[in-house]
């Protein structure tokens, strides 16, 4: 079995060119849902031991988060966060009217979890098929809460199975609106062995 703390070169910029691989399918599906130029930087992209992962919002407010389980080859769960200010901006541009800045209301929520479920859905199907490996995703379920809330509820779920998160920052670009993201893939340690072994035969090729 790989092991996660030894990745050579080659892994490291493999791993990396999934995420970017994952981000523009993801910009091309979100600039046709809000009929808009948006471009999405993958700021960076690591992997962290589970037990920091909450560490990395722990002074963040709350956020409107996405859960989907990941099924097939792949056992885990990805989650994708965006800041309430970013969730505004969204779904203010997708309704094209005033929104509450306080609450979000049902269709909001609809709306969000639409978007979020797109992003999500075409950035696992381009790994998916970049590294052969089957991937499927459960419906979404959204969640309103503080970050390190929604971190702690995962960790708690995965504690016994996983030992690191590949974690992905995001800069969304609309206009001259800088929105922000996170995106969390928990898999199980078979699971990232998976990956790895995917990775290792595509460098052989």
């Amino acid at each position: 079995m790989n092991d996660i703390k030894k990745l050579d070169r080659f892994q490291e910029d493999a791993i990396k060119e999934v995420g970017n691989i994952g981000m523009g399918h993801a910009t091309t599906s979100l600039s046709k849902m809000l009929d808009k130029k948006i471009d999405i930087t993958l700021n960076s992209i690591r992997f962290v031991p589970l037990v920091y992962v909450p560490d990395l919002v722990r002074n963040e407010d709350t956020v409107i988060g996405v859960i989907q389980q990941l099924k097939g080859s792949i056992n885990g769960y990805l989650l994708l966060m965006l800041s309430k200010d970013s969730a505004k901006f969204l779904t203010k541009m997708m309704l094209d009217e005033p929104v509450d800045a306080d609450t979000f209301s049902e269709m909001e929520q609809s709306l969000l979890k639409e978007l979020c479920n797109i992003m999500s859905g075409t950035y696992i199907s381009a790994i998916s098929n970049f590294l052969e490996i089957g991937i499927m995703l459960s419906p979404p379920s959204q969640v309103y809460d503080m970050a390190e809330a929604i971190i702690n509820q995962l960790v708690g779920m995965m504690i016994t199975d996983a030992e690191n998160v590949l974690f992905l920052r995001t800069e969304f670009n609309v206009h001259t609106e800088k929105l922000y993201g996170k995106i969390l893939i928990f898999t199980d340690t078979a699971s990232l062995a998976k990956i790895l072994d995917a990775i290792n035969r595509i460098a052989a090729q």
